[in-house]
């Protein structure tokens, strides 16, 4: 029955490889397949600006981002915070949980490993001994990218989720950060090996690779990765154009 009815269609256009191999099964004769369409999202975060006052509070601090994180992932990126702390003392780790409902349980397992933690709604508590901003709110995640170079991205360390796993890194991507991951990135395989041979992505395995690699990388005092935005806009803007070609066949 579904064959039968996208063998009807003229055009399919795929996102990724995935999805174009679907299509085929699904019986679509004419397939194409120039890319996902949020890379060419025209809409800029860049300029969603945090508070100015929370900015002043965190001027003189590395800042590295933790975000979409799941169970488990949260106390790896605490260690991390100590590991790299021995490097830097001003580091600022800001945790953005998947679910904000989980927030109380992971604020009070890293008050046990001996972290001053801060919830973002009671940023005035910020001071220079604080060592995690905790994000309680959605929708302020790229307020958060936009102040950090470097993001761990989640659902990416846990084995358990490994046939569920990964989250979208176009958007921290697309505001200049360089991504770190786990290895189980299944929900956006294809996405993560291109930025890998961008030099945008590296794979980490656990807490001491990822604080190794921020150790590391957080030497480079540079403002924001400009290149690594001019990239995702041109392979965005070209995703695009032949959308636009395709359409306008049709119309």
């Amino acid at each position: 029955m579904l064959k039968k009815i996208f063998e009807k269609f003229d055009l399919c256009i795929a996102s990724n490889k995935e999805s174009e191999n679907f299509l085929k099964i699904l019986g679509a004769k004419n397939i194409k397949n120039y890319g996902n369409l949020k890379f060419s999202n025209l809409k800029s975060d860049s300029n969603k600006k945090l508070d100015q006052n929370f900015l002043n509070k965190i001027e003189n601090r590395k800042i590295w981002c933790a975000a979409s994180t799941h169970p488990t992932e949260e106390a790896l990126c605490a260690k991390a915070h100590l590991k790299i702390k021995e490097s830097y003392s001003n580091i600022l780790t800001i945790i953005i949980p998947r679910h904000i409902d989980r927030v109380k349980k992971i604020s009070e397992d890293l008050s046990q490993l001996n972290l001053k933690t801060v919830l973002s709604s009671e940023y005035h508590l910020i001071d220079d001994k604080t060592d995690i901003v905790l994000v309680n709110s959605y929708g302020e995640t790229s307020k958060f990218y936009n102040i950090s170079k470097y993001v761990f991205l989640g659902k990416s360390l846990i084995k358990s989720l490994i046939k569920d796993s990964g989250q979208n890194p176009i958007e921290p991507a697309r505001l200049g950060c360089k991504i770190l991951h786990g290895p189980y990135v299944s929900n956006f395989a294809e996405i993560y090996e291109y930025f890998k041979t961008m030099g945008i992505t590296k794979e980490i395995n656990n807490f001491n690779e990822l604080s190794l690699s921020l150790v590391e990388e957080l030497k480079d005092d540079k403002a924001k990765n400009q290149e690594i935005v001019k990239k995702i806009e041109n392979y965005g803007q070209n995703i695009l154009n032949n959308m636009i070609i395709e359409l306008k066949k049709y119309i």
